[in-house]
């Protein structure tokens, strides 16, 4: 992953929360294949409509919207299920990193840590900060193709071959001081 540390004009990000979004569609896909994808350590967790709701607080970070850098580390994780199987895959320490525009997990084993790009996020995404609250939005997520074939060899499946739409991805953050200027940011 890029170093999303050095930043000129990158603030202290001291609270909030993420929010991931993801489509009842994908969730009866995983299901076919017998996945359950299971949140750890919500703040929140909810089934709608259209879509499940999973948040989490913010343990930190160091963001600046106007140079496209930094992130936010939430507290919490993944765990992804072949129940059929029984095999399990534990995904640590989510990190939204703004340089890339991805969700990174941690997946930790007995050789060593290993950060997988698990979520890319695509369509219209937008950044605003007005004083020391900061918002990012990201209309689409798609599962990253490298962390889907790994996670269907891990996990003896085919239920991440779908290149459909995964959901959405939200936050809303505190900054330690008001940042040099307000306003709104497009990524492309």
């Amino acid at each position: 992953m890029a170093d999303t540390d050095d930043a000129s004009n990158a603030q202290t990000v001291v609270s909030g929360t993420a929010t991931v979004y993801m489509t009842k569609s994908y969730v009866a896909s995983a299901l076919g294949h017998d996945i359950i994808i299971t949140p750890i350590n919500p703040w929140e967790h909810s089934v709608q409509d259209t879509y499940t709701t999973t948040t989490w607080t913010l343990l930190g970070g160091t963001i600046d919207l106007a140079n496209g850098t930094g992130y936010l580390d939430l507290a919490g994780g993944t765990v992804i299920t072949n129940y059929a199987t029984g095999k399990s895959l534990v995904l640590w320490d989510i990190r939204f990193d703004l340089a890339s525009h991805t969700l990174v997990y941690t997946l930790k084993n007995p050789d060593g840590n290993l950060e997988i790009a698990g979520l890319d996020l695509g369509g219209p995404k937008t950044g605003e900060i007005k004083g020391t609250t900061g918002t990012y939005t990201a209309r689409d997520t798609f599962m990253n193709r490298v962390a889907a074939a790994a996670m269907n060899e891990d996990l003896t499946t085919t239920a991440f071959d779908d290149e459909g739409l995964f959901g959405g991805f939200a936050a809303t953050f505190e900054l330690k001081e008001p940042a040099s200027t307000d306003g709104v940011i497009t990524f492309e």
